[in-house]
């Protein structure tokens, strides 16, 4: 089962964007793991919630494609798939 848009408080995502250091929290790097603390989907597409980040929490704004779900199947790395 794949996690689905939008977050949820309590997932694990991966960020396949970056978010820089700025007036609204510390830096988040693309291939970051964050853990999501709380958030709701705008009527824009949006999704803006509060994560937590290798630097911290920090509010983020993200479209589905900024983020992947923690559960997602593209994620395994294919060597640790196949049968010995």
């Amino acid at each position: 089962m794949v996690t689905e848009w939008p977050p949820k408080r309590g997932e694990l995502w991966l960020t396949a964007e970056s978010w820089p250091a700025g007036g609204d929290g510390p830096a988040i790097p693309g291939g970051a793991w964050v853990l999501v603390l709380g958030g709701a989907p705008g009527r824009d597409g949006w999704w803006g919630g509060e994560v937590l980040g290798p630097n911290g929490r920090r509010q983020i704004k993200a479209l589905q494609e900024d983020l992947i779900p923690g559960d997602d199947p593209r994620l395994v790395a294919p060597e640790f798939t196949r049968a010995a």
